[in-house]
């Protein structure tokens, strides 16, 4: 059963890494840090230390994060109803809740590496 779900996970990874929503998404995502920490300045108040620019760059940054993540769930989903090949997945000894963990724990993997590229990123600028 476990073999399964890492292969299915594998999959998963594989197909959201030849998806260009996935590529414009981590565009969007670098473009609004980058915004976040520089554009961050614009009244006529005093500048913000760095440490608000970082956290005001990773609060909008994560919003984005969420909201891609939530839309390459559905369309991960989506896309295996649309194509039919869920019916060949399914055709195979795995179960529908195997399936949609495989799913679920690749979406959490894609949030996670997203989350660590903010930060290491955002850390990087502010630096």
């Amino acid at each position: 059963m476990l073999s399964r779900i890492w292969r299915l996970i594998k999959l998963e990874i594989l197909k959201l890494a030849y998806q260009r929503i996935f590529y414009i998404a981590l565009a969007i995502i670098v473009l609004t840090l980058l915004g976040s920490i520089f554009l961050g300045h614009q009244d006529g108040t005093a500048p913000p230390n760095s440490f608000t620019l970082l956290s005001r760059a990773i609060q909008n940054a994560f919003k984005i994060t969420a909201l891609f993540v939530l839309i390459l769930g559905c369309l991960s989903i989506s896309s295996e109803v649309t194509g039919g090949t869920i019916k060949t997945i399914l055709i195979n000894p795995v179960r529908r809740s195997e399936l949609f963990i495989g799913k679920v724990i690749a979406m959490v993997i894609t949030a996670l590496l997203l989350a660590l590229m903010i930060e290491i990123l955002s850390f990087g600028i502010v630096w």
